[in-house]
């Protein structure tokens, strides 16, 4: 027996502002997989094409739906570099490169 693997990366939601946290969790939210546990922990694709206008037409949807720049830049880098799903965890790991948002952030 031989399983197919999938990249994927693994995200606190501690990079995310508190205003995403409730949306990662409905199904409908753009490029939403699945949510596990029973708080702040989703799973979402990412995209397919990287061209300018996927990108755009995904970044308006999240927008539309309230999803922060964060979340947008994220799922847009995780496809940059060829992952296939990003998952959002309270849990998550730490992004090199990428800063925390502060309480003071998240509550503005």
């Amino acid at each position: 027996m031989e399983f197919k693997t999938y990249r994927y990366i693994d995200v606190s939601t501690g990079f995310l502002p508190q205003s995403d946290h409730d949306l990662l969790l409905m199904h409908n939210a753009p490029q939403h997989l699945a949510t596990h546990d029973e708080f702040y922990g989703a799973f979402f694709y990412t995209l397919l094409d990287i061209d300018a206008g996927t990108i755009e037409t995904f970044t308006q949807e999240a927008r539309d739906f309230g999803l922060s720049d964060r979340f947008i830049e994220i799922i847009v880098e995780a496809s940059r570099q060829g992952m296939q799903m990003v998952r959002f965890d309270c849990d998550g790991d730490m992004i090199e490169g990428l800063e925390l948002i502060t309480n003071d952030e998240m509550d503005s």
